[in-house]
């Protein structure tokens, strides 16, 4: 993330931070890495019969080349795939092709593994990757699946639209949202200030202070219709979220680390309690 962006100078989507409709140099460099070192590099060493067939796969199934312009070369007497060629052939198409171009190779060298050794733990590995960058994609079942969906990242970019006249609320979510995209991401501090999204919300809506949000929850329950499962689960889910981790207080020896998926959950739950509560608010 660049300076003006981590600082907040320059704000960023979060499809953007999550690398959802885009993939940075950084990223686009080691996913290559990984499909090098786990599934090229073992293939070029291996067995010329496994070989032979996975690059030829490549060149007609892959790369949709014409079957009658397989490269080949001859070593004595015995034709063979030139893997070399085809292997140069694919790493130039892959610095080429757009960002989603990419994770169709990834989910074919995966398709392929099924079929042909080497490359049984490339998915695992470039789920490694994926999760070093805090990109919102992982493997999931030998397919790039993402694990941040279209709706949830409109609750987060709708709430902070909502409360571009509240600058408390929208400083909250986006600095929650720039503690998790950071290189060396702080899931706690994440988790703090989308629970502090909420409660500056509830503050804007009550016109004071509150006194934590399980009392601002119970006073704009009385004046705003607020459905009691609600307010009740909501209410838990702070109150688990504020002890897990140390979230709201000083670290603990025993503490439970924040992972980054819940502290992506808790970020997407209370920017869509942040717009529930900015509807009720304008009913009344």
């Amino acid at each position: 993330m660049k300076f003006s962006e981590r600082e907040g100078f320059e704000s960023k989507r979060v499809k953007d931070s999550f690398q959802l409709e885009s993939m940075d140099d950084i990223l686009r460099n080691k996913i290559w890495n990984a499909a090098y070192r786990y599934y090229f590099m073992p293939l070029l060493n291996g067995q010329s019969n496994e070989r032979d067939k996975s690059f030829y796969l490549f060149w007609v199934e892959f790369l949709g080349y014409l079957e009658d312009e397989v490269p080949w070369v001859y070593y004595d007497d015995l034709k063979c795939v030139d893997v070399d060629t085809i292997y140069n052939e694919i790493k130039d198409w892959y610095f080429k092709a757009e960002w989603y171009k990419r994770y169709d190779l990834l989910e074919y060298i995966v398709e392929l593994t099924g079929r042909y050794e080497p490359g049984w733990m490339f998915d695992m590995n470039c789920n490694i990757v994926l999760r070093d960058e805090k990109v919102g994609y992982r493997f999931v079942n030998k397919k790039i699946t993402p694990i941040t969906s279209d709706v949830e990242i409109e609750e987060v970019e709708t709430a902070i639209q909502n409360s571009l006249n509240w600058t408390s609320v929208t400083t909250h979510l986006e600095t929650s949202i720039k503690y998790l995209s950071i290189k060396n991401p702080d899931y706690r501090n994440s988790l703090k200030e989308s629970i502090s999204a909420v409660e500056a919300m509830c503050e804007i809506i009550l016109g004071k202070k509150s006194g934590g949000l399980g009392a601002a929850l119970a006073e704009i329950a009385k004046t705003y219709d607020l459905d009691p499962a609600l307010k009740k689960g909501f209410s838990a889910l702070y109150g688990h979220a504020s002890n897990k981790g140390g979230a709201r207080h000083s670290l603990s020896e025993d503490d439970t680390p924040i992972t980054m998926e819940y502290a992506r959950y808790m970020l997407i739950s209370c920017s869509a309690f942040v717009n529930y509560l900015k509807t009720k608010n304008e009913k009344i």
